[in-house]
């Protein structure tokens, strides 16, 4: 039987949920770390080829592309029915609001917010971005759709970020992300529904690792049963193999291992 090969890269919120899932999960893989900051390799036609969202992460098994962090933690699901436990409907409720989440919103917003120099930086990074994916476009006909959807994606990633009241903005995202929190049953055992994980607890543990890295830990203040939770699941060894990042490194960024 063929490996599964992971695109991911270190820093990806999304790519430690994926990794995470395959770690509970118990799942070999190959590893492709995406260097997704200095050389974008996420924006290349070859990349795009595999994953039209040019996005990480991106699970290629024997049978299928998956290309986004969701349906690989449903196919780790799939795969290893004998680790995981079904939540029911108030797992989907929590897995359904954090898909309509943006994390991505909150931890940049919080950051250009905190070092204003990033309100200058961050969006040039972008229109940079969507200048090299023009002129790519240009190149690869055969990729034109993929091409114009991130253009277009990353043109409305500026419009958040330069349009309107970025503090309001992540004040929102503040509340919302106190609501989904919210969402979460009280843990009934060691995980969030007894003995076994369930995708729920893998989400959770890395959107509660990331509240802890942008300085909004006290967003679960109002929920220590989670923050006991998350003290156990954080030490154990599928975590640590996941790499969950509760504290940002740019000199693993810039090195990009």
């Amino acid at each position: 039987m063929a490996i599964s090969r992971l695109y991911h890269a270190v820093s990806s919120y999304y790519s430690m949920i994926a990794r995470l899932a395959l770690a509970i999960a118990g799942i070999d893989y190959s590893s492709r770390v995406m260097d997704i900051h200095r050389r974008r390799e996420q924006l290349t036609p070859e990349y795009g080829a595999i994953n039209p969202h040019m996005t990480v992460p991106a699970l290629v098994t024997e049978t299928s592309i998956l290309d986004d962090s969701r349906d690989i933690l449903k196919w780790a699901v799939r795969e290893r029915p004998e680790v995981f436990v079904d939540g029911g409907e108030s797992e989907q409720s929590f897995l359904n609001a954090h898909a309509a989440f943006s994390i991505e919103g909150l931890t940049f917003g919080t950051a250009m917010l905190r070092w204003p120099l990033l309100k200058w930086v961050f969006p040039r990074l972008l229109a940079k971005a969507c200048a090299s994916l023009r002129r790519q476009q240009k190149d690869h006909p055969d990729l034109d759709e993929v091409f114009a959807n991130k253009t277009a994606q990353n043109e409305a990633r500026i419009r958040f970020f330069t349009q309107g009241s970025l503090k309001e903005k992540v004040e929102t995202l503040s509340a919302t992300a106190a609501d989904l929190l919210a969402r979460v049953p009280p843990p009934r055992g060691i995980y969030l529904y007894g003995d076994k994980p369930s995708a729920a607890d893998v989400v959770l543990a890395v959107f509660l690792a990331r509240l802890k890295m942008i300085g909004e830990w006290a967003l679960v203040a109002d929920r220590p049963d989670l923050m006991a939770w998350f003290d156990r699941i954080s030490v154990t060894p599928a975590y640590q193999a996941a790499d969950v990042w509760t504290v940002f490194s740019l000199k693993r960024v810039v090195r990009n291992r």
